[in-house]
């Protein structure tokens, strides 16, 4: 239980695609870099939705960033608002905030 544990707090790239070896462990480094980055965002504003994170990372593509979110959400890193936003593609989106921690 404990190894799954670790698993789940330390691994940022979710490997749907069954990777091994050197091309999982870049993922792997790529994935925690891009939760790092988006942490910063949140460091230096309030509140935000996913697309308006992306206006500060514009070379983060849709689905990376999504991830991230989340996965700094399950880490307790970030908190899901009550405040909703029209999202790009018409409909309400939920803005997330760092953690008191």
């Amino acid at each position: 239980m404990l190894n799954s544990q670790i698993q789940l707090d330390f691994n940022s790239f979710h490997n749907t695609i069954s990777s091994v070896g050197v091309e999982l462990q870049k993922f792997e480094s790529d994935a925690k870099s891009q939760d790092e980055l988006v942490l910063e965002v949140f460091k230096k504003h309030s509140e935000l939705a996913w697309f308006e994170v992306q206006s500060y990372l514009p070379d983060m593509n849709e689905v990376s960033l999504k991830r991230s979110i989340s996965n700094l959400k399950t880490k307790g890193k970030l908190e899901k608002t009550k405040s909703l936003v029209m999202g790009i593609y018409g409909k309400q989106t939920h803005k997330y905030k760092l953690c008191q921690q």
